[in-house]
């Protein structure tokens, strides 16, 4: 339920924040580089919004407990299974980053494509922090915090997650504005080739770590 909740917030309270950020600018007067910094700042908070949502990540399997030990001995595909775990967030994360997006392309009047890039851009970034987190919470569970405790737990790994979410976010947004700023061609082609990368090596990294827990079980 609090996972949910969350989600429905980030639905409403996204799309309104970015709404009312881009009226506010499109009531300035601004040069170039105003521009490409209005641009990196929508970027970021779309970001931030859009990566925030998968901090719940960070205890999705501690909130599991005793049933998580379990579930590591049982000889099925292991990395399948914690996959498994993160639809609910991957689809949320899909819905939030199209209406946040599609506002700011509303808004700014973006082209469709390079809306559809940047939008493709975010979420890829967006999977690629929600698998980091799940192999934090994976890799050093708090099953035990959260038998002792429930819910209210303060778990360090949504901490991290947390961390991370600003650190992806604040990357992103920087590179897009150095691009910008730069005038180079294939903008956005080149910030989903960033995300894309991003997310396949946290994306093997995870499976890796996944693997190689399970086979130090079964041995």
């Amino acid at each position: 339920p609090e996972v949910v909740s969350s989600s429905v917030l980030s639905l409403v309270v996204a799309p309104i924040t970015i709404f009312a950020l881009n009226t506010i600018y499109a009531a300035i007067k601004t040069r170039e580089l105003g521009d490409i910094m209005i641009v990196g700042f929508n970027l970021l908070i779309i970001c931030l919004f859009v990566l925030s949502n998968n901090i719940n990540v960070g205890s999705i399997y501690s909130r599991d407990g005793e049933a998580w030990y379990i579930g590591r001995i049982i000889p099925i595909r292991p990395f399948g299974v914690m996959l498994s775990s993160l639809v609910y967030n991957a689809e949320v994360s899909f819905v939030l980053t199209a209406v946040s997006v599609g506002i700011y392309a509303w808004c700014a009047k973006i082209p469709v494509m390079n809306a559809v890039l940047t939008g493709l851009a975010i979420y890829l970034l967006a999977l690629a922090h929600m698998v980091w987190s799940a192999q934090v919470d994976f890799a050093f569970p708090q099953n035990d915090a959260f038998r002792r405790e429930g819910s209210s737990v303060k778990n360090k790994n949504e901490t991290t997650s947390m961390m991370y979410s600003f650190i992806l976010s604040v990357a992103f947004a920087f590179f897009a504005f150095l691009l910008f700023l730069k005038s180079s061609g294939y903008i956005y082609p080149k910030l989903v080739i960033l995300a894309a990368g991003i997310f396949v090596w946290r994306l093997l990294t995870f499976r890796s770590v996944v693997n190689a827990l399970y086979r130090e079980v079964r041995s």
